[in-house]
């Protein structure tokens, strides 16, 4: 019975990061394409937190770890000819969202709130909520 679960878990996430990688490659870099022609920074910016959020959202509905999608959002990114790009903009929010991770403050609240509130708004407020605290001790 449990080896049964376990092979299902693995085949579903073999199945999952196959589809993802294989498709998820062409979707992003075509995606990426267009909106670089918007030659819009923030609109950039934005759609590179929607595909993370999305990817770790898709992770999660398959029985996955949320922190799969993310880095797996990460490797799509990284190998689109945008990535050197989206590292430069996104530097600017590394230290905040650092701060998501850090388990020195309240380490149960982080997953408590995802699973009560949802992950968008979760991290959202969880970073307002460490910038706030990072500018006020400055």
């Amino acid at each position: 019975m449990v080896l049964r679960e376990l092979l299902l878990a693995l085949v579903r996430a073999g199945v999952v990061l196959l589809l993802i990688l294989t498709v998820g490659q062409k979707l992003v870099r075509g995606w990426f394409t267009l909106v670089a022609r918007q030659k819009s920074s923030e609109l950039f910016v934005i759609n590179v937190l929607m595909i993370t959020l999305g990817l770790a959202w898709l992770t999660n509905l398959a029985g996955l770890s949320l922190a799969l999608g993310v880095f797996l959002a990460g490797m799509l990114i990284s190998e689109t000819q945008y990535g050197y790009q989206v590292e430069e903009d996104i530097k600017p929010f590394r230290d905040v969202l650092s701060g998501c991770f850090s388990s020195r403050s309240a380490p149960g609240s982080m997953s408590a709130c995802c699973s009560a509130t949802g992950t968008g708004w979760c991290c959202c407020s969880s970073c307002c909520w460490r910038a706030r605290r990072r500018l006020s001790s400055d």
